[in-house]
């Protein structure tokens, strides 16, 4: 039999047709809003989530760093290089847990994690090391000093302890190069940098078998620190060649004994 009518099941129109075959005439409109707000909610919520995180975690640099000290309330300053580093200078505030002493882990899990973490090292090795495991540990925020102490230092910023030490200047660095006929390769490291100790057996090879074209000079950065300052040395392994006083390649971060003989043609 074949009718028309309508039925209501479950607050939900239903439309007899005269086929016999029933269909819902349902309102979607209210569930349909109800779904696009929640969706933009979702959205909002993730952008907040990731560039709260972004913000709570960067490396900046040494103007970036020191106005966020002074925008951020109670910071903890946290300078992860030696004791006798930290002896020769550092920053205002700092407290001094060396990244490679044994209980470094240990003296961290006892820190409020949802205080702000402003971490730093000589050149940004060991504090981009120790910040990833404070992350680890659920630190909500850490930012690093990007180029370390020597970055901070090349921009001329208030550090607390530094003594001016004697040595090199930048005037009689450059009058020294200038006064050899051979070439010059210099190596500015540390004795706590790994990558420095890991090129220094390279650069001994070839100071040995390439003696008679060219000196190599090794220059630490941790004595060194105002020819350090006025050379702009702001990371550490460095290396440069000095031609009758002129530097004609430069060279940052680890390299090979391999590449370094490629990139500076010796065979």
């Amino acid at each position: 039999m074949k009718y028309t009518g309508l039925m209501v099941f479950n607050n939900t129109a239903m439309r007899v047709k005269t086929s016999g075959q029933i269909t819902a005439n349902y309102n979607w409109k209210p569930y349909t809003m109800v779904f696009k707000t929640l969706m933009l909610l979702g959205l909002v919520f993730s952008f907040y989530n990731c560039t709260h995180t972004q913000a709570q975690n960067q490396v900046l640099d040494p103007l970036a760093f020191k106005q966020a000290l002074e925008n951020t309330p109670n910071p903890f300053i946290l300078d992860v290089r030696s004791s006798e580093e930290f002896k020769g200078g550092h920053l205002e505030g700092a407290f001094n847990l060396d990244w490679n002493a044994s209980e470094f882990e240990t003296q961290a899990a006892q820190w409020n994690r949802n205080t702000p973490v402003f971490i730093y090292c000589l050149s940004g090795g060991r504090s981009s090391a120790a910040a990833q495991r404070l992350r680890k540990m659920k630190f909500v925020s850490v930012v690093e000093l990007n180029g370390g102490l020597l970055a901070w230092r090349s921009e001329a910023l208030p550090e607390k302890g530094f003594i001016k030490k004697s040595g090199l200047s930048k005037k009689t660095f450059q009058d020294s190069l200038r006064g050899l006929q051979d070439s010059v390769l210099v190596d500015f490291f540390a004795e706590w940098c790994k990558p420095c100790q890991r090129m220094k057996p390279a650069l001994k090879n070839i100071q040995n078998r390439f003696n008679t074209k060219m000196s190599l000079w090794r220059i630490d950065a941790d004595r060194e620190t105002e020819l350090c300052k006025q050379l702009s040395i702001d990371a550490l392994p460095v290396l440069q060649l000095y031609v009758k006083g002129i530097k004609v390649w430069e060279h940052r971060g680890y390299i090979s004994e391999e590449a370094i003989c490629s990139e500076l043609n010796l065979h």
